[in-house]
């Protein structure tokens, strides 16, 4: 399960994360942060990908193979894999919290703000299709 950076999101995953552990399930996080109340839970599993010189997109390629590479064996044993929209490339739930499609870059902000907006829209617009 690849969750978002954004805040908000606790709020819409608590009430399911209250009942899971009733049913004996467990959840299994893969980000480069979690909300520390989620690690609250005795039955929350979290593994931390870095995030490479602080960049989400440097990094992006990381959390998307780590986020596979944990879905894939937590799928052939039943599993549902919740993913983060362009996150983690995986054919199950995908919860989309952000289309890059929408962005419009912002002129008023520096050269290379505009140039780091372009570049990170146009690869994540290839991801989303």
């Amino acid at each position: 399960m690849i969750l978002s950076k954004e805040v908000g999101w606790i709020e819409q995953i608590l009430p399911w994360l209250t009942i899971w552990p009733d049913k004996g399930n467990k959840v299994h996080l893969v980000a480069h942060r979690v909300a520390t109340d989620l690690l609250a839970y005795p039955h929350i599993q979290f593994d931390q990908v870095p995030k490479i010189g602080n960049s989400y997109i440097l990094s992006s390629p990381l959390l998307n193979r780590t986020g596979r590479i944990w879905a894939k064996p937590l799928a052939l044993e039943g599993a549902r894999v919740l993913v983060n929209g362009c996150n983690c490339q995986w054919p199950d739930v995908n919860w989309v919290h952000y289309v890059h499609a929408a962005y419009e870059l912002n002129h008023q902000v520096g050269l290379l703000h505009q140039l780091k907006g372009f570049v990170s829209r146009r690869l994540f617009l290839d991801e989303e299709k």
